[in-house]
């Protein structure tokens, strides 16, 4: 697994850092590890740090992937992805996911950020 993950529980929040080239695959594996964590619980925010990681991602990756958050959705609750990318391919297929997100769940809303204090904003803002 590319990257790192963190619980704060007290927080509701979950940090992820990807590290490396990320498959959709990879990315997979780690979701599943955080909801099984002990220390996961229902409607957690996410802030996702992908400034030091390679996602370029085709449709057919973005599709497998969102196929599983669609499954894991009642597992997970609603809740927020901040996700922190710093240009590139990175960027731009996190950008698709959270627009292709957006228009078919209600549950996981995503937003894509190149400041890390703009996302923890982001996530703090009651909706």
């Amino acid at each position: 697994m590319p990257g790192t993950y963190k619980i704060d529980q007290k927080q509701n929040l979950i940090t992820i850092h990807s590290t490396g080239v990320v498959t959709a695959d990879d990315k997979i594996a780690q979701d599943k590890a955080i909801v099984a964590d002990p220390k996961f619980k229902m409607n957690m925010n996410i802030i996702c740090d992908l400034s030091a990681a390679i996602y370029d991602w085709d449709l057919k990756e973005m599709d497998k992937f969102r196929s599983f958050v669609r499954r894991i959705g009642p597992r997970i609750g609603k809740s927020k992805w901040a996700v922190i990318a710093s240009g590139g391919a990175t960027e731009h297929t996190a950008k698709i996911f959270s627009v292709l997100q957006e228009s078919h769940d209600n549950v996981v809303k995503v937003k894509v950020f190149n400041d890390r204090q703009k996302a923890m904003n982001w996530i703090k803002e009651l909706d």
